[in-house]
């Protein structure tokens, strides 16, 4: 899986919709079940959910809980 890939996209429609400026993206891929590394530590302690695209959403230092439907994404983006 790479960040072109369709089980992505539904992910990157809903995020690119919407003006966010200053939102970083990182896609990070790991070992099933295990954690994603990349060096930052915003990403320590990250790890994907039942082998499928997981999002986290991180604002002022915190991240809320992972998310990995479309469905779930939209509704944590639309949350203050």
């Amino acid at each position: 899986m790479g960040p072109d890939s369709e089980s992505l996209r539904p992910f990157q429609e809903i995020l690119f919709s919407r003006f966010l400026p200053n939102k970083t993206v990182l896609y990070l891929f790991g070992e099933e079940g295990g954690p994603l590394t990349s060096g930052l530590s915003v990403t320590e302690g990250k790890t994907g959910l039942n082998g499928q695209p997981t999002a986290y959403v991180c604002e002022q230092f915190t991240c809320k809980n992972p998310v990995n439907t479309p469905e779930e994404f939209e509704k944590m983006l639309e949350m203050p």
